[in-house]
């Protein structure tokens, strides 16, 4: 019975040393690879053979290992299988020409009012403010620049202003304001237009109204003809250089003329001496002249 038993010990030992050399295997394989198995199984089935030093193999310090599954054979030799291919389909790069174009949806978002703008009153200069009263009316005239072309409705918002800067000042009975271009002269009439403030728009009418009382005052104008057609009364506007030489002839005219007897000989005298401080001819002079007689009334 001993004997018995001892023979049939052997193979059992011997298959559990089988077992455990299949899982030291499993072991030296995933920490040092399948030399190492070799290197362990070398000795065949013989269980008198010495066992293989395992050396367990140090991991390098921050270095990790990412093992992609493989058909390689398994201890037991089975075959190892490999995942299934995924079946999510990459989904492509947008490109530009995959990106929709915006369009454009109509909502009902109010629009801004639209608002015309105010007349714009231009710039001006007043050359000159009279007291023309009479016993029994307060009256002033105002003598102002400003600059062509300009509207009917800039001139009115024009007089307007000159007319309430007075009264501001004083009670009057009437005002009246002439306005002139910059390239006419003084002397020979307002060259833009005409504007008077008085009872009921009539200037006389004045001289039967209390002063400081606007009850009935109106506006009343008078254009030139330039005004509704700037664009061809400019054709015949004097140059600056022209200009200049009216403006010295008038100041010297009228310097001469106050005395004068002879109202042509002193005009040929100022045609000459105009002429002569400028360096020009004498017809040059009087070309100058009679533009700007005719730019006045244009």
């Amino acid at each position: 019975m001993t004997k018995g038993t001892q023979a049939g010990e052997k193979p059992v030992k011997k298959s559990r040393q089988r077992t455990i050399l299949i899982i030291l295997s499993a072991i030296v394989i995933g920490c040092c690879g399948l030399s190492a198995l070799v290197a362990l199984l070398g000795g065949g089935d013989d269980t008198t053979a010495e066992p293989t030093a395992i050396v367990e193999a140090s991991p390098s310090p921050q270095r990790s290992v990412v093992l992609s599954p493989t058909n390689a054979s398994s201890p037991t030799g089975a075959s190892v299988p490999a995942p299934p291919p995924s079946t999510d389909t990459p989904k492509p790069t947008d490109t530009l020409s995959d990106i929709p174009t915006p369009v454009a949806v109509a909502t009902n978002t109010p629009r801004p009012m639209e608002t015309s703008a105010p007349a714009q009153i231009p710039t001006y200069q007043v050359v000159d403010i009279e007291d023309i009263s009479v016993p029994r009316a307060v009256r002033f005239r105002a003598l102002l620049t400003a600059e062509f072309p300009i509207s009917i409705e800039q001139i009115n918002g024009f007089c307007e202003q000159v007319v309430e800067s007075i009264k501001s000042e004083v009670p009057v009975n009437a005002v009246v304001v002439f306005l002139f271009d910059t390239r006419s002269l003084l002397s020979a009439g307002y060259s833009i237009a005409k504007c008077e403030y008085a009872p009921n728009g009539v200037w006389t009418d004045a001289l039967d109204a209390q002063k400081g009382d606007y009850s009935t005052h109106k506006y009343t104008y008078e254009y030139q003809p330039k005004v509704n057609d700037p664009q061809a009364a400019l054709v015949d506007r004097p140059t600056e250089e022209e200009y200049n030489l009216c403006q010295q002839w008038d100041e010297l005219a009228s310097e001469l003329l106050t005395d004068s007897t002879d109202v042509a000989a002193t005009e040929t005298i100022v045609d000459e001496q105009i002429a002569e401080k400028n360096a020009v001819s004498v017809q040059t002079v009087k070309d100058a002249i009679f533009k700007c007689t005719v730019w006045t009334w244009r």
